[in-house]
């Protein structure tokens, strides 16, 4: 066989060989083309979903589950991580979603007041010398002072600091819940000046005041940072950082996580960033009076009067950044404003104004009973509230 006829032999196999290759690869081009249509589709779809659930607006509310439970009389509700504080003169207790009690204290306190982060609460009574500490599950323990007390901050894993009054001097305490002392330091008026409030980090390592200080007719604001960790011990006192504001009055200050501060004056917010020594971040310059201010869920809400005359107040949210997320209009009087799981809401004791964090407004609600506190729940538009009756669990619908 010459050359020539094996390679007429050959040449029909290799023309097959190119065609079962050919059909293969648009085999293959039509799936990979199929699937890219589908995923596209599928983002499409998903984009169509997400902006719907975005811009939705609720008509109502059901209540998915519900807890009977007299309110009592005389009595203080607070949210306490996922669970609700319920105090008195005569003592307090925890209560879950389902009214269920999960711990309750006896005491007596003229005139309670309860210091809360995440899922710990410090109850005292101001000049008085004693603090109830307690968590979502139990009780933790009672500290016993030899001052009075003016006021105090408590940590998310249980540590007390506490401001006690002896005459001109001002000691700061550090408690865990054995009552055992941790740290302790003294400020004078005449030198810091009068503390307006404190704030204690989540991991109790922070410590933050707001001073007002006059001399000669004239008065500025220190808000001081101590540091109760190991940077804290090669700095006089523990105070790390601070800053003065000149005739401004600064009377509430808090943190929005681990390391970062917020601080409120009458004419601006002031946010610091630091888990060692705080500095100053931003400050957002304010042009109406602040009538309110509530923090929660790592946000700051303010509210003013509304001068444009469509509604009765504009309530504006700020992040941990400084950066505005939000500015809505409220035509209701609240009681309560609180952020949480994406969403925020404005309520008083008959009605809610729900919104998106973004501003959108989502829900425009009467309660089916006299509500006392409200509490966001998971992700979903989801809320505890706590009435009259008992305790609900509503969904928007």
């Amino acid at each position: 066989m010459s050359l020539a006829d094996i390679y007429k032999y050959e040449k029909p196999k290799h023309s097959a060989t190119k065609e079962a290759l050919r059909s293969i690869f648009l085999h293959r081009f039509q799936l990979i083309y199929r699937g890219l249509i589908l995923l596209a589709i599928l983002i499409v779809s998903g984009i169509i979903i997400y902006r719907s659930y975005l811009l939705k607006e609720y008509d109502g509310y059901e209540v998915v589950s519900f807890a009977q439970r007299e309110a009592i009389p005389g009595t203080i509700h607070r949210r306490l991580g996922d669970s609700i504080l319920v105090y008195s003169k005569d003592g307090a207790h925890g209560v879950d979603a389902r009214g269920e009690k999960l711990w309750d204290v006896t005491f007596e306190l003229q005139d309670p007041r309860a210091a809360v982060s995440g899922g710990c609460a410090a109850l005292y009574d101001e000049n008085g010398r004693a603090i109830y500490l307690v968590n979502e599950k139990e009780v933790l323990g009672e500290i016993r002072t030899t001052l009075p007390i003016r006021n105090a901050a408590v940590s998310e894993n249980g540590i007390v600091s506490a401001l006690e009054i002896d005459g001109e001097t001002t000691w700061i305490y550090v408690y865990n819940a054995a009552g055992e002392e941790l740290v302790g330091f003294r400020t004078s008026m005449s030198g810091s000046g009068y503390p307006l409030a404190i704030a204690l980090s989540p991991d109790a390592s922070l410590f933050a005041v707001s001073y007002l200080y006059a001399d000669r007719g004239e008065f500025r604001t220190s808000v001081s940072f101590y540091n109760f960790g190991e940077v804290g011990q090669n700095y006089t006192d523990r105070y790390v950082s601070g800053y003065d504001y000149i005739g401004r009055v600064v009377p509430m200050i808090g943190f929005l996580s681990s390391d970062t501060i917020y601080a409120l004056s009458d004419d601006r917010l002031m946010i610091y960033n630091g888990s060692e020594i705080p500095v100053s971040k931003t400050e957002i310059f304010l042009q109406d009076r602040i009538i309110s201010a509530y923090v929660s869920g790592g946000y700051v809400n303010l509210v003013f009067s509304d001068t444009s005359g469509q509604a009765k107040y504009r309530l504006e949210t700020y992040g941990q950044e400084g950066e505005k997320s939000s500015s809505v209009l409220l035509d209701i009087d609240y009681t309560d404003i609180v952020t949480g799981n994406g969403s925020l809401m404005a309520y008083n004791s008959t009605e809610c104004r729900v919104f998106s964090l973004s501003g959108r407004k989502k829900l425009s609600a009467t309660f089916n009973s006299p509500v006392l506190l409200a509490s966001p729940r998971g992700r979903g538009y989801r809320y505890t509230l706590v009435t009259s009756k008992g305790i609900e669990t509503m969904r928007l619908n």
